[in-house]
């Protein structure tokens, strides 16, 4: 009777750890602020007149990229559904805003997804710090090569003028 017993509680047990997992999301974050020295490069970075801070990212349609993360995806994690959501502060000293945040899917065999970000929803009166938040999701199956990456950073391709960003974030989401 006891082994009846344990037999049925270890069956409930690992029943109820396997709807947990199932149920669970894991959620990474990382955020890119220009005044932490160890992702300071000397490319992008401004001082001053920042969002926050002493320091900004900045770049023009010469240099084109701006600061970003790039995060390899986990073996652990690549059966799982992926979105992106970021958010962050930019601007440009003349409206309409011309650069972007990409997102940027790889993997061994190249560039699998390119998305931008680029939603001007309120007037923009050039030089002022705009607050832009949005998210991509992307399939587990997008995810299950051996080598598997995104990049999230700032781009601009066309316009005169400069594109700043500050206090990037970006949040990793992972469900089933």
């Amino acid at each position: 009777m006891k082994k009846i017993i344990l037999t049925l509680a270890s069956i409930a047990l690992i029943t109820s750890c396997s709807k947990k997992e199932k149920q669970s999301d894991i959620v990474l974050f990382n955020e890119i602020n220009m005044d932490s020295k160890a992702i300071n490069t000397e490319k992008t970075a401004r001082e001053g007149n920042a969002h926050s801070g002493k320091f900004y990212a900045s770049v023009d349609s010469i240099s084109v990229y701006n600061a970003g993360y790039v995060f390899i995806i986990p073996d652990s994690l690549k059966n799982k559904n992926m979105t992106v959501y970021v958010s962050g502060w930019v601007r440009e000293a003349q409206a309409p805003l011309n650069g972007e945040i990409i997102l940027s899917l790889s993997t061994s065999k190249g560039n699998v997804s390119w998305n931008s970000i680029n939603k001007q929803t309120q007037p923009y009166n050039g030089g002022e710090w705009v607050q832009f938040s949005d998210s991509i999701s992307y399939p587990s199956q997008k995810l299950q090569d051996a080598y598997t990456e995104i990049g999230v950073f700032g781009m601009k391709t066309k316009g005169s003028d400069a594109f700043d960003m500050d206090d990037l974030q970006i949040k990793y989401k992972f469900s089933n």
